[in-house]
This record gives structure tokens, C-alpha cells and sequence, in this order.
């Protein structure tokens, strides 16, 4: 497997886990009227995005700031390194593990219908393989990932195929295959350990228990009842419409287009594309509960905290949400994409952030570096963008020293 705890701790600690702006009115971008932030505000804002987008090397990014008062959307760099074409905010990309959100309020629904309880073990589900300690496991530990199911995408053969091979199809059955060929993390309900296989399970609870397919139920219970119009699970490589194609750097340094890529192995985990508006409105509906009872909406918030515990930023994980400082949402990325989605109840704010350069090349010791030194760069940006806008969102201490500190971690020092 190729993680290891210092890169465990380092990624949770992060968050993880530019040419022309364009500018849209609150008339484009909302329906509330609301103005735009003070121009102090806005030349931080893209100072800081230019920085990140200058640091790594990224080809393009969209931004969304939204408060109940003030927002900030923009922009910059390419959407196609080829073409040229610049990056606008209602280009599509992938969202990554955000997908997650969607497949667990789908979960929460179902609990809501009383098609089972979150504490009912998954032995009466069918899943095509044996699955250790399933009278054991609960909806509720996949949800919050403290079943201590494996995860099957540390496997270095998956890994090396995956990457070779981007338009391969996976099926549940061979990711559960590979995830079970490896020892537990832990006992069912001991501590938390996000795992992409927990999902993998929930979206075959999803299609069990409607007798339907997870892109048609997303469809009919979220998609539609939000005027998601631009948001679905995919088949096959492509993405339709006006679309921000993906980039890893490779050693050469050169970019690898990674945009046709068949995520069926993201599926219910990560699968999901969508745009800056679309999920401007879901994440506010999921922090607010909007399609789920008040009382699952509660669950839903009932706390777990990541097994490292050095924990500055105060993350924690929920029923398919995360936590960071006052911000609830979740963090998505593959090869190409990356993706910030975050509300904060209290403040009833939102922040988007999407670049199109993740790179993912091999399991190599230099390979591997510049993916952690990505995602670091990208969830400091988060974390500035959200102390800039709203200063006491965050607990008090020194994010840049923080973020050195993870710097170092990753370089193996203490």
C-alpha cells in the first residue's frame, strides 16, 4: 500500500484527503441580491489565487466567494492548454470525493423513508463477495469511515493500471476484491480511516434497497429538486458540454491531458461533474440540511476525529461531510481536478475552489512529492481565501506555520 502515517497525517492536516478574469454579476451567479466584495478584498483575493496558480504551475481555476452580503467570483487561466481557450466560471469539471456529500444525503434519505436505520449492520445486503465482518459493520461507520475497510486504491497494481489506462471500466466487484485482499484498519466502530470502499458499498445499498441505478436516484431525489442543471454521474470518458480539461504534470514537465478518463472506479466515492453555480447551491443545501429531515440532518453532524492527533485546523468528519475550522463540505480530486467544497452555517457563507492540474503520475518518491506539494498548496489557498473573508472562521493559530510544519512532515522531519 503505498500511503503511509506521516502522509496520513500530513494530507488531514491539509485539508485534503491565469491569464483573463471574467466577472459575473450576483444576477448570473445567485439569486440573492447581493454586491460585490470591496475592491481591498477582491485584489487579495486574486493576489492570492495568482500566487497558488504561479507557485504550482496551474494551468486554470474557478473561485466562488459568496456571504449573505458580498461576493467574489472569477476565473483565470486556460480550460484547454491546446486550444488555448480560457477558463470561464460555468465550465464543467470534475468534483472528485465532493461525490460523496450527494451519495450520503441519498443515504440519509433512505434512513428517512425507513428503508433501514444508520445502525443497522450491511449483512442483509448483497454485495457479491464475502465481506468480512459484515454483522459487524454498520451504514453509519461506512458513512463516517470507521468501518476499517481497506482501501483498495492504495494497491499499487490498481494504482499502475489505473494510471496507464484511464479509460479502463471498473466494477464494484473488483475494487471490493482488491480493498478485502488487504488486512483492516481496524475493528468496525474503533477510529476513523477515510476509505474510498465504504462508498463503493454505499452506492450498492443505494441501488439494493430503490431497485434503480445511483445516477437515476441522484437524479430524481437531488439533481432535479435543486435545479442541479448542470450536475450527474457520468458514463464512460467524456463530459458534456463546455468543460475544463485536466492536467498532471509528468517528470518531463510536461502536462498530461487526463480529461477523458472513465471514473467508474470514482463512481458513488467521486464520480460526480458539475459547475461553480450547481454546487454553489448544493453545498448550501447540504449545510443546511434542505433535503433531509431535521433529525438525520443532526446525525449527519454527529463528529468523528481523523486518527492523527495533531489537528490544528479542527477537522473532523460527519456522515459523508467534513470540517474544516466552521466550514462543512468535502475536498475531491483525481488526476487533473481538484475541488473545494465548503458552507459555514453560522455565517451562511460559501466557498468553491476548482483547479485543473492534480498530478498523479506514479508511486515514486519524486512522484509522489509533487502531489502532496499540490494539495498542500491548494488547501492553504482554501484556508486564506476563508480567513481573508472571514477571519474567525478558522481556530486561532498560525496557518502558515501549520502549513510549514506539514511541509516538513512531509519531508520526514519532526
Amino acid at each position: 500500500m503505498i500511503a503511509n502515517k506521516t502522509i496520513r497525517q500530513a494530507l488531514i492536516m491539509a485539508g485534503i484527503v491565469g491569464i483573463v478574469g471574467f466577472l459575473f454579476g450576483p444576477d448570473v451567479f445567485c439569486k440573492e441580491k447581493v454586491k460585490p466584495f470591496d475592491r481591498k478584498t477582491q485584489e487579495k483575493l486574486e493576489s492570492l489565487v495568482d500566487h497558488t496558480m504561479k507557485e504550482m504551475e496551474v494551468p486554470g481555476v474557478i473561485v466562488g466567494v459568496w456571504t449573505p452580503e458580498e461576493y467574489w467570483v472569477k476565473a483565470k487561466g486556460f480550460a484547454d492548454l491546446k486550444t488555448k481557450r480560457k477558463m470561464k466560471p460555468t465550465d464543467h469539471f470534475r468534483i472528485g470525493s465532493t461525490t460523496k456529500t450527494f451519495t450520503a444525503t441519498v443515504i440519509l434519505q433512505l434512513v428517512d423513508e425507513g428503508k433501514f436505520r444508520l445502525d443497522d449492520t450491511i449483512d442483509r445486503f448483497d454485495f457479491g463477495i464475502n465481506t468480512p465482518e459484515s454483522n459487524k459493520i454498520t451504514i453509519r461507520q461506512l458513512l463516517n469511515h470507521t468501518s476499517g475497510l481497506s482501501e483498495f486504491d492504495e494497491d499499487e497494481k490498481f494504482f499502475n493500471t489505473y494510471i496507464n489506462n484511464l479509460a479502463k471500466k471498473w466494477t464494484s466487484k473488483e475494487l471490493l476484491e482488491i480493498a478485502l485482499s488487504y488486512p483492516r484498519y481496524g475493528a468496525p466502530g474503533e477510529k476513523h480511516h477515510y476509505s474510498n470502499t465504504n462508498f463503493v458499498l454505499l452506492g450498492l445499498i443505494i441501488e439494493q434497497s430503490t431497485g434503480n441505478r445511483l445516477d437515476r436516484e441522484m437524479e430524481k431525489r437531488l439533481f432535479r429538486p435543486l435545479k442541479l442543471r448542470n450536475t450527474y454521474l457520468p458514463e464512460g470518458t467524456g463530459i458534456k458540454g463546455v468543460h475544463a480539461h485536466g492536467y498532471m504534470k509528468t517528470k518531463s514537465g510536461e502536462f498530461l491531458d487526463t480529461t477523458a478518463q472513465d471514473l467508474s472506479w470514482k463512481w458513488a466515492q467521486g464520480g460526480i461533474i458539475s459547475t461553480l453555480e450547481d454546487l454553489r447551491i448544493w453545498t448550501r443545501a447540504l449545510g443546511e440540511g434542505e433535503l433531509i429531515s431535521p433529525a438525520m440532518h443532526k446525525e449527519s453532524f454527529k463528529w468523528v476525529y481523523p486518527e492523527s492527533k495533531v489537528n490544528p485546523l479542527d477537522q473532523k468528519y460527519g456522515l459523508g461531510i467534513g470540517v474544516m475550522g466552521d466550514w462543512v463540505g468535502h475536498t475531491g480530486g483525481e488526476p487533473g481536478y481538484i475541488n473545494f467544497s465548503y458552507y459555514n452555517p453560522v455565517e451562511k457563507a460559501t466557498i468553491i475552489v476548482s483547479f485543473n492540474r492534480l498530478s498523479v503520475t506514479g508511486l515514486s518518491k519524486e512522484s509522489m512529492e509533487l502531489f502532496h506539494r499540490e494539495m498542500l498548496a491548494y488547501g492553504k489557498l482554501f484556508v486564506d481565501i476563508s480567513k481573508t473573508v472571514l477571519p474567525k472562521t478558522f481556530p486561532d493559530v498560525d496557518t502558515d506555520q501549520v502549513f510549514e510544519k506539514i511541509k516538513q512532515l512531509m519531508k520526514g522531519k519532526k
